[in-house]
């Protein structure tokens, strides 16, 4: 009939090929026999199939010190968006740049472009509309917990200058941390041949808490007599 006509379904008796580029040309005759006049349109990509965005970095269940994701793009989008979720369910999302969209892997930075709060999980997934129109989303990364600050650590045993007849030491930490080294140096009294010694804490003696007469003994074979210094480094995870 006479008029615009928009998103006309086409049914062919061969299925088109996706990712294949096609001419559309139409063909008829009106009322009168006049033969339709119109321009063929070359070169139109058939895409029927949706694009893969794929979140790499961070993986889930991880505390990060900066907002940086690493993803990977099938191809160029005509939108894509970072949305992000905390654990009451409220999400706010960021649009992606036209490089941020185009195909292929990215190392991008949401510093400034998302408000988010440290200590607080939450969960990232990207989606995206290709040029076809066909919408995609990724994989959710969940509970990921932004961490910028640096532990705290004390000790409380044993005090500068204490003689010990065993070697137990006490100290507290602020949060879990990923790893926990001990380095102990002879500096007086009896000759050590063996010092300094070097302990790295198993994952049981590095959780957020106050901990207690940790043995070291159980570790290394002190020299009787002899003055130590103990020197503590870590990170958290």
């Amino acid at each position: 009939t006479q008029g615009t006509h928009l998103d006309i379904p086409l049914d062919f008796a061969v299925p088109l090929v996706d990712g294949a580029k096609y001419t559309i040309l139409m063909e008829g005759v009106d009322k009168a026999g006049n033969s339709l006049e119109g321009q063929p349109a070359g070169q139109v990509l058939f895409d029927a199939i949706p694009p893969e965005l794929v979140l790499s970095a961070p993986m889930s269940d991880v505390r990060i010190r900066e907002l940086s994701f690493a993803y990977t793009v099938s191809e160029d989008l005509s939108l894509a968006k970072l949305e992000a979720t905390d654990a009451e369910g409220r999400s706010q999302t960021i649009e992606l740049s036209a490089n941020e969209r185009k195909a292929g892997e990215h190392q991008i930075s949401i510093i400034g472009r998302l408000n988010i709060q440290e200590e607080v999980p939450y969960s990232y997934r990207l989606i995206g509309v290709d040029l076809a129109g066909n919408q995609s989303v990724s994989q959710d990364v969940v509970n990921i917990v932004l961490d910028t600050s640096n532990p705290y650590f004390s000790v409380s045993a044993p005090e500068d200058g204490e003689r010990l007849n065993r070697f137990l030491i006490s100290y507290e930490i602020s949060e879990p941390l990923d790893s926990l080294n001990v380095e102990i140096i002879r500096t007086a009294g009896e000759p050590d041949p063996n010092s300094p010694y070097h302990i790295n804490l198993p994952d049981y003696l590095t959780p957020k808490g106050r901990l207690e007469d940790v043995d070291l003994e159980q570790y290394v074979s002190f020299q009787d007599g002899a003055e130590y210094k103990i020197i503590f480094t870590g990170k958290d995870k």
